[in-house]
């Protein structure tokens, strides 16, 4: 699967909420997140478009879940950036 189409979905949904087509964001989110679904990015623009449609039990999940994989994602990246730096 390419990484390029999950990013371009979530893309697309950070400019359908920004066009106040909340439904459509969250489509567009859906879909990057099929694609890659620890998708950090998608899963926090998901969060924030469902906030703005009032769901606020979808969006706390979907922000909490968003703050997982960061975490998740920082702990894989730490050692490979000690490396970097020690050459």
């Amino acid at each position: 699967m390419d990484p390029r189409l999950a990013r371009a979905s979530s893309g697309l949904g950070m400019t359908l909420v920004r066009l106040g087509k909340v439904d459509e964001a969250i489509s567009a989110y859906d879909e990057a997140l099929r694609l890659a679904p620890s998708n950090a990015h998608a899963l926090y623009g998901r969060g924030l478009a469902k906030r703005k449609k009032g769901d606020l039990t979808g969006s706390d999940a979907d922000l909490a879940a968003a703050r997982r994989s960061l975490r998740v994602f920082r702990r894989i990246m730490r050692p490979m950036e000690c490396d970097l730096e020690t050459g």
